[in-house]
């Protein structure tokens, strides 16, 4: 088999997926090992449709990279491993096998990502070659490769590092090729308990889209920071630690510094509010963007409530939560929920 005929295949697993979650949506319940059958018996599908011969390799519940393996009458091996998310968030962002590669199938030709989004006959699924969809190295229990089918070809840790998987997987210290690669653009090598890119950043440092977004995020998942509590800032500081690797000693001043300052909007001015509500203005395309595609579950575990399927009706949530988090003092004669449906959805 080709690299070429092994790409066909895929094709094929792909098509036979989108077909088979109509006809049995039952299948397409559940993520986790539940769906690897699903994909093996694509593979099955794909290899009589293209004619091919070869043995396809699946133990149900096993600990391998990668799940299945496709190895033809010659002895060449090709790999699929699979991941898939019930979650209702529109990335394609997951964590995938550990770098030490201790589970590894060894002789393995070409590695392609099966991703499915399952959700009965509502389905999706996509793939994409292993190597080309790693984007950053993280720390669960032990460090692992974070997967990304959306970022740009070229782009992939392997790339930025010029390092690749069977180098990293092959050699007697994996973890210091990857310590030494971050250390050689000067930043410092970090593991901490969940799963958090492998390195020290300053929030000043990052690229100002990254900061608009993470701002975004800010204001979109943590309603407190409206509030008055000495502590409404600890939950976003310690998402930003944990998940990001981001330190930032500036945080609370990049949200209400600056005293009390005119909101300018295109019908309505509202004069003298705290400067959050002026910061919530300038991110406020970040924050709608954040409101629309965020996974439902965080955003229950963050506001407290399941959150709504549409943009609409999850920000008329956000609305009312955030105004529940807003003080009086100042602002009695003011309706809250209304300043901020104006504000966020200023053109």
């Amino acid at each position: 088999m080709t690299n070429n005929e092994f790409d066909n295949v895929i094709e094929k697993v792909l098509e036979y997926l989108s077909k088979d979650c109509k006809r049995h949506p039952e299948k397409y319940r559940k993520s986790g090992e539940d769906f690897e059958p699903c994909v093996k018996n694509g593979v099955m599908y794909a290899l009589r449709e293209l004619n091919l011969e070869a043995n396809v390799d699946y133990t149900p519940g096993g600990h391998g990279f990668p799940d299945i393996v496709v190895e033809d009458n010659l002895g060449n091996k090709f790999g699929i491993e699979v991941k898939s998310s019930s979650a209702s968030g529109n990335t394609w962002r997951i964590n995938g096998n550990s770098v030490l590669g201790s589970t590894r199938v060894p002789g393995i030709i070409k590695n392609v990502i099966v991703f499915g989004k399952v959700r009965g006959e509502n389905s999706i699924f996509r793939a994409k070659e292993y190597e080309k969809c790693i984007s950053n190295v993280v720390v669960t229990h032990s460090p692992r490769y974070l997967i990304d089918l959306d970022i740009e070809d070229g782009e992939s840790f392997f790339d930025r590092s010029n390092l690749n998987y069977s180098m990293i997987s092959e050699a007697e210290q994996p973890i210091k090729l990857i310590t030494d690669y971050f250390l050689s653009i000067g930043q410092t090598a970090w593991w901490l308990a969940e799963s958090t890119p492998a390195v020290i950043q300053m929030f000043g440092k990052i690229p100002k889209y990254q900061q608009k977004e993470l701002i975004g995020y800010a204001f979109a998942h943590f309603p407190e920071i409206f509030s008055n509590s000495g502590t409404k800032f600890y939950r976003y500081m310690s998402w930003l630690a944990t998940e990001k690797s981001i330190i930032d000693p500036a945080l609370r001043d990049r949200f209400t510094a600056g005293g009390k300052k005119d909101v300018e909007l295109e019908d309505v001015i509202y004069e003298k509010l705290p400067h959050i509500y002026f910061n919530l203005h300038t991110y406020r395309k970040a924050v709608l963007k954040e409101i629309k595609n965020a996974d439902s579950e965080e955003l229950e575990k963050d506001w407290g409530i399941v959150p709504g399927a549409g943009i609409n009706k999850r920000v008329k949530q956000w609305l009312h939560i955030v105004a529940d988090n807003i003080s009086d003092e100042g602002l009695e004669h003011v309706r809250k929920e209304q300043m901020l449906e104006d504000i966020l959805l200023d053109d």
